[in-house]
Order: structure tokens, then sequence, then C-alpha cells
């Protein structure tokens, strides 16, 4: 609609699944211009900067896919973003702060990215969509914000938005155990109200059990905990790099120090049947999280088990009707 309107626009996308299908985007859409594959800040930044100049032949921006002459391009590799302080606060202000409401309960709510990657690479994960497929390392390259950089912006989120409740979407806040414990002290140190949870690994929770107390009184009040399996051999084989013994040690600490959990679990993988299933749902009940979150196995384009498939000829991407993939 916005082509025929104005032909001369440029129309520009990124992120989860445009960047491992980009391709395909440029194929099936004549409409887009320009996919951003991976993180998108410095080549949108580039892009821009080049269009300006009117520039024909955009196949030397690192990060960018586009057409010549109706023929597919791809930019080299973009280069990660080594420190994300670099990188500014979100536009607050142009938004409805007050607004936002998680859960249907949490009134006063924003969600923050205060890193960026996961060092556990699990083989079904949705995010690999978001990084370049042809340098899959990127995606288990974990980066975080410093400590006052994240506190930063939980006091401007506070105390000049009115912010009382924040969910670190970070598939691993809890990577490293000194920062985990700075960003405590500080919101304590400043004296910041704000509820928080985080999502985490359980090799990572059980070597912070100590600092658990802490971080309650910090603010957190909510905890997830990533389970989907029961037994080591599979959890192996998903490229979880957890095991059920951390599993059980992590949920029971948190319990303890009064930190409620959130445990997902999964269903629908190509070794499952009902006896697998049942003792899924048995160890669910042993370990028994507050929140009990299943989801079912979904290929996502660019993960390894999106690859698998295809390789495999099971999964035929240009068949594929993408408005029905979702989570169930």
């Amino acid at each position: 609609l916005v082509k025929k309107i104005n032909p001369q626009i440029k129309t520009i996308v990124g992120g989860l699944w445009y960047s491992a299908l980009y391709k395909e985007t440029l194929k099936d859409n004549p409409a887009i211009d320009f996919v951003i594959v991976g993180e998108p800040e410095l080549t949108l930044g580039e892009l821009l900067g080049e269009i300006k100049k009117g520039t024909k032949d955009f196949s030397r921006v690192a990060g960018l896919a586009s057409r010549i002459n109706d023929k597919i391009v791809v930019g080299p590799h973009r280069q990660l973003i080594s420190d994300l302080d670099t990188l500014p606060f979100p536009a607050y202000d142009l938004f409805p702060m007050d607004k936002y409401v998680g859960h249907t309960c949490w009134d006063n709510f924003c969600e923050l990215m205060t890193s960026r990657g996961c060092p556990g690479g699990c083989s079904f994960c949705y995010e690999w969509s978001q990084y370049d497929p042809r340098a899959p390392k990127d995606f288990v390259s974990w980066r975080s914000h410093s400590a006052k950089r994240i506190v930063d912006e939980l006091e401007l989120l506070t105390k000049k938005f009115g912010v009382k409740t924040v969910v670190f979407q970070d598939d691993a806040f809890n990577v490293k155990k000194e920062l985990v414990e700075n960003v405590s002290r500080e919101i304590i140190k400043r004296n910041i109200k704000i509820n928080w949870v985080i999502l985490g690994r359980a090799d990572d929770w059980v070597k912070q059990i100590d600092i658990f107390d802490l971080m309650r009184e910090a603010g957190l009040f909510m905890a997830l905990v990533g389970i989907e399996v029961a037994d080591d051999v599979q959890l192996k084989k998903l490229g979880k790099g957890v095991t059920v013994s951390q599993i059980t040690e992590s949920v029971n600490a948190l319990r303890l120090h009064k930190i409620a959990t959130v445990g997902t679990f999964m269903i629908g993988f190509d070794e499952d049947n009902e006896e697998k299933i049942k003792n899924r749902f048995n160890f669910a009940d042993e370990v028994d999280p507050d929140i009990f979150a299943l989801q079912f196995v979904t290929p996502m384009p660019g993960s390894p088990l999106w690859m698998q498939l295809v390789k495999k000829g099971r999964l035929k991407p240009d068949e594929i009707d993408l408005k029905k993939w979702d989570f169930q």
C-alpha cells in the first residue's frame, strides 16, 4: 500500500525471521527494498547515509541484503557491537509509558533488553532468527550492558515515567554473577523502588544462590528457569547446557528465598511419545515451579532445528505459510 501511494519510499525490515530468511523475504516481497541481517543499529545508520548520497549499489554495506537489477545481493557479515553501552536509551518519551500492562495485572509495566546472545544455543530457540545465518557464533556470543547503564535506565523509567514492574527479556540475564550482584547493590544504593523478573539458566542460578537474598531485596520477585525436558540425555541433545540436578536445585533455592518461579516445558520433539510426555509432566510435578509454562516445539527459521529439518527434506521453506507459524 505504501509503495502504491509513493513508489519512491524505501522500505526496510529486520529482526526476527527476516535475518534468517533475507533471500526469501526479498524474493517473495517486491515491495520490500532492504533487509537488515543481524544487529540493526550500525547497518541502519550506514544504509541511511548511502541512501542520502544517492547510492544505487548497496552490496558493500555489511549486514544488508538488497537488490541490483532484480538480483538479490547481500553485503559482508556485520561484526557484533562489542560494547552495548555505546547505544543510547530507547526514546521512551515517544511512547505512552503509563498505558503498558504486563500479564493483565502489572500496571506501569515495561520490558527491557540489557544483553544480547545466549551461551546456551538451544537447538529450538527462536532467537537464532535475529542473527546472520552465515555467522552462527553471533548468537552464542553473550554481551551485556554495564551494571551502571542498566540501573541508569531503571532509574529513568521509575522516576520519570512511573514504571513499577520490569521484565528483563534477555535470554539469559544472569550469566555473570558479578553483574547481577552489582545491579542489585546499585538499585538498593539509589533507593530505586522496582519489582523485576528475569530469565535465567539453571547452571547460572546454582552459582548465585548466595546472592538470592540480595536480589530479592533489590526487587526480584519472579525468575524463569528453562526446563523443557526431564532427563540429562535429551537436555544435552537440545544444547541446553544444564542438568536435571541444576534445574531442581535452582527452583528449590528460589522458592526457599521467596522468589516465585516460572518453569518452561516443551512437547513435540521427534522422539516424544505418550510415555515420555507423561514422564516430563511427572518431573514438572516434582520440581513444582509456581507457574508451569508449556510450549510446543516449533522449528523457527534460522535455528539448528529448522536447518536439520530443511536438510532432511521434511521442511520446505518455500511451501510454508509463516502466518500460521506461532508457538502453539
